[in-house]
This record gives C-alpha cells, structure tokens and sequence, in this order.
C-alpha cells in the first residue's frame, strides 16, 4: 500500500461524498419547488375549465386539499397533494398526475468494487466521479419537466395501471374530458 495515495483515495471520497450529498439535496430542492408549482397551476387550470363547463365548485373541504365540482349529478373530485393531483370522477374513472424530470438521479458509487482495484485505478476512478458530478450539477437548473398521467382501469380482482408522460398539462386534460 502506498501510503500517500491511500491519503489521496481517502479525500477523494470525503469530496465524492460531499459533492453527491450537495447535488442530491439541491435536486430535491429544485424537484420540490418546481413540482409544487406545476401542480398547483394544473389544479387552477382544471377548476377553471370545470367552471367553464358549468361546474359548481364545492370548497368545503377546501383546507384539506380537496374540492369537488358538481354539475347535477355529475361530480368532479379534485385532491391536490404537494407532488401530485389526484382525480376522481362520478363515472368512476380515477387519474393520477404527477411530474417527471428529465435528469435522471446519479449512477451508485464504485464502493463495492473498490477492493478489487489498484490504488491508481481507483484514483482515476474517484476523479471521473468527481467531474460527472460536477457536470450533472450544471443540468439542474436547466432540466426539463413532464407532467406523468396515471390511469386506473379496474376489472374483477385486478387493478391495472398505465402510465403516459406529456408537456403540457391541456393535453392530459384532452384525456380526461373526452
């Protein structure tokens, strides 16, 4: 073992270890604002066009996030949760819709090969890790985001779930109202 590029290995993982640790916490902050604010203006944009329809929007239970609009006996429930909205409707049909980002999380470490490696390989390897990071770090802000429509067909003893990803909120909208 040489002892100086075991010193090196060894802040090289303090510094992959922070520098993870940093891009994991700023994604989430990012993911977090972003995905409030995307579900929140699709809540307001689908009131809206319920009250366009005629809808009478029902807020009593307004302070625990969910609002029902109703049209005679058709009904529209609406429960806004902080990173998804959730759809119920009189015929039975539920939605879910959520949000996706573009950046994927980052890859898992190298630790558990580490003690099949030379101390240079490893050193090379700690370094590469250091600058994907870095690199990755600049995506965040400028990451893209889809809206994520869950549909739940039931039939029987069986739940079946299908997933589609869209740009614009209207287009889900599209889905549910036709």
């Amino acid at each position: 073992m040489n002892i100086a590029k075991q010193k090196e290995i060894l802040s090289l993982k303090a510094e992959v270890s922070s520098i993870e640790k940093e891009f994991n916490e700023r994604l989430e902050a990012t993911n977090n604002e972003i995905t409030t604010k995307l579900i929140t203006d699709a809540a307001k944009e689908l009131l809206d066009f319920l009250v366009d329809q005629e809808f009478k929007i029902d807020e009593t239970n307004k302070n625990q996030n969910h609002i029902v609009a109703r049209l005679g006996q058709i009904w529209v429930g609406v429960s806004q949760y902080p990173s998804s909205l959730s759809v119920r409707m009189s015929n039975g049909e539920d939605y879910s819709i959520s949000t996706q980002s573009t950046l994927l999380p980052l890859d898992k470490t190298v630790d558990r090969h580490e003690s099949l490696m030379s101390q240079d390989n490893l050193i090379s390897i700690l370094k590469k890790r250091i600058d994907e990071v870095k690199n990755k770090m600049g995506s965040i802000d400028n990451q893209e985001y889809r809206y994520k429509l869950t549909t739940e067909e039931k039939s029987y003893n069986r739940m079946d779930y299908k997933n589609e990803i869209f740009r614009e909120f209207k287009d889900i909208m599209t889905i549910m109202f036709s």
